[in-house]
């Protein structure tokens, strides 16, 4: 039997909307240098129109200790009439590319052979532009050429600001109200920390019935929030108030540091939390003797016998749900009630049926559990060892 040493899915720091040296100028490695010491633990290299930073950072090694993955943002050449813009304004939009390599030279050649509006209104290629600043892009547009090169959901997820800078909330339901809506329907993810807002994306909102929200967008959204950092020397993964200053709140996603992780929140929104903690991880620092960090089965020192089994096997817990699942005699009960032993559980032993005088403890030809012990480590660092041919002890 192998196992893992994968925990499963865990609460992260995500900051997703980290602008580099291709937006601001500067030096790639105080850039590098700073990401490191960051809170964050997964980073979207987020910059106007190109992969430039993303690229150059990956040259240099990438950010020691984090995951990244690039991030495009536009500009809409749609200028709407919005609530507090009767002038118009053009609204934002992001999309998060996947960072295998593999994929990058389709993301590379899809990136140039975009269609896009330079500064006199003229229809070129990004390929061929020379301001990237001055550029703008129709959203329709953008979502077909992601879906001709097969990347739209696969690769590429559409991330739409909504109260937030470049946001669609800011556009007139009066005048713009199907476009906003065709624009949420297609975004895979919205960009907003306002509990009101996560919760109506969500389908939380009792005002409104689940018909009424399929008709909107079809199903719950997730939210997210970047610290949208313009600085080198910026906190990344802290959150920004509105006077741009870092604050104590972070964008946390449960889930694998992986591209494949993140898509996992469009089936289940409830996989993010804005906040400074997700009520979790409080509880893991509160109660760290309730909670275990791993099992460790292995053969007793000086043991002598040829079936190895489960010798100096090492299982680490997620402190969330945890399932124990495999085919007949894979060794499903022999964990469960190891880690009962360990805990010292209040079971008779005749229950078991793994640890009892007619299986693991039998006599003859020898009593196997004899030859192994068991170490159960728990969040605050104290162990427990056992032989596996010892009881709980009751008191």
């Amino acid at each position: 039997m192998s196992f893992t040493n994968n925990k499963g899915s865990l609460w992260r720091i995500w900051d997703l909307h980290i602008h580099t040296p291709a937006t601001y100028g500067g030096s790639y490695q105080d850039f590098i240098s700073n990401a490191e010491k960051s809170d964050a633990k997964v980073i979207g290299i987020n910059d106007y129109c190109t992969l430039n930073g993303y690229e150059e950072i990956v040259k240099l090694g990438g950010i020691p200790g984090k995951v990244i993955f690039p991030v495009v943002e536009f500009r809409m050449h749609n200028v709407l009439i919005t609530k507090h813009h009767k002038n118009g304004i053009r609204i934002n939009f992001h999309i998060i590319i996947d960072n295998d390599a593999h994929h990058f030279p389709i993301i590379s050649n899809w990136l140039k052979s975009l269609k896009c509006f330079n500064e006199k209104g003229e229809d070129i290629q990004l390929g061929v532009a020379s301001d990237l600043s001055k550029l703008s892009f129709d959203f329709e547009k953008v979502i077909e050429s992601l879906k001709e090169y097969n990347l739209y959901k696969q690769q590429a997820l559409l991330w739409t600001p909504y109260d937030e800078y470049g946001g669609i909330d800011e556009i007139d339901p009066i005048t713009d109200g199907l476009f906003k809506t065709a624009i949420i329907k297609k975004s895979h993810i919205i960009g907003t920390s306002t509990a009101k807002q996560i919760d109506f994306f969500q389908w939380n909102n009792k005002r409104f019935s689940k018909e009424q929200y399929q008709e909107w967008f079809e199903k719950p959204k997730p939210c997210i929030k970047g610290s949208d950092a313009h600085k080198i020397d910026y906190p990344f993964g802290h959150l920004q108030n509105k006077n741009s200053q870092p604050t104590n709140k972070y964008c946390w996603i449960k889930a694998d540091a992986t591209f494949k992780g993140l898509k996992q929140i469009i089936i289940e929104p409830d996989r993010v939390y804005i906040g400074e903690e997700p009520s979790l991880l409080t509880r893991i620092k509160e109660n760290k003797t309730k909670f275990i960090k791993s099992l460790l089965i292995t053969k007793k020192q000086n043991a002598s016998i040829d079936d190895i089994w489960f010798n100096n096997t090492v299982i680490k817990f997620n402190a969330g749900l945890v399932a124990i699942i495999g085919k007949k005699g894979s060794g499903k009960s022999a964990i469960s009630e190891i880690l009962s032993l360990c805990g010292n559980t209040h079971q008779d032993f005749s229950n078991f049926s793994f640890l009892n005088n007619t299986k693991f403890r039998k006599s003859k030809p020898y009593n196997l559990s004899e030859k192994f012990e068991a170490s159960l480590t728990w969040e605050d660092g104290n162990s427990v060892v056992k032989g596996l041919e010892e009881n709980s002890d009751i008191n």
